[in-house]
């Protein structure tokens, strides 16, 4: 009802730092509920082990219309965290609290085991929120009903980003330039390589068919977004 904004604040190298305003409000992880009307926060949450990135989802809690539940992306944490928002904008962590979202599983590359939620984006019923996960390469559907993955988070391109629901389709975008691999030998000072180009995967959208209960139904198409690098240019 717009009654309250709720921010992402993840200023994790100022911990320690606090408001000379408002010493509830500080660096670090947390969230943060603004009550709109007044133009005030209202809280300030922060718990032990918990930290956040950017994404945030509000939609209606299926058992109960009357309440409002919160997804917060937890970025470094690899999972994402769900709260009661309450009449007066508390934000009370839920029974099913945390959602693990599992990363890529292959060792020769840099991102094994890390998902790194970001963006979060509902369906326009609230029955799902879809999650990109920007270390993982992938996005993943959650079901706000059961607080649980509707499957195994598919793979989508480099970095992906943003993302928007477009009817029967999931848009993402993907920002990044390659996925890093790991070398065969430490060395010292690694040589520059030009990397092949990638135009399917690096700088491209990716579009992800939606069954009829709005899990992801299979394997993505892309759309190349910026021409091949020429040794040159930097695109992006």
């Amino acid at each position: 009802d717009g009654r309250y904004a709720i921010t992402s604040n993840d200023d994790e190298r100022e911990s320690a730092a606090r408001s000379a305003l408002d010493p509830d409000a500080g660096g670090g992880y947390s969230l943060t509920v603004v009550d709109t009307a007044r133009m005030v926060a209202v809280m300030h949450y922060r718990a032990p082990g918990e930290t956040f990135f950017s994404g945030l989802a509000a939609v209606k809690d299926p058992h109960d219309p009357a309440q409002t539940l919160v997804f917060a992306a937890g970025g470094a944490s690899n999972a994402v965290y769900v709260f009661g928002l309450d009449p007066a904008g508390r934000l009370v962590p839920d029974a099913r609290h945390t959602i693990a979202i599992p990363g890529p599983a292959d060792a020769g590359f840099a991102d094994r085991g890390i998902s790194f939620p970001a963006a979060l984006i509902a369906s326009s019923d609230g029955r799902r929120v879809y999650v990109v996960n920007a270390g993982g390469e992938s996005v993943a559907a959650i079901d706000t009903s059961t607080r649980r993955l509707l499957a195994a988070p598919r793979r989508v391109g480099f970095s992906p980003c943003g993302a928007a629901v477009a009817g029967s389709r999931l848009l993402v975008t993907n920002e990044g330039l390659l996925r890093y691999a790991l070398l065969p030998a430490a060395v010292v000072s690694p040589a520059f390589e030009r990397p092949s180009a990638d135009p399917l995967n690096a700088s491209s959208l990716s579009l992800l068919s939606l069954d009829a209960g709005g899990g992801i139904a299979g394997p993505s198409d892309a759309l190349p977004m910026d021409p091949a690098p020429d040794g040159l240019r930097t695109v992006g």
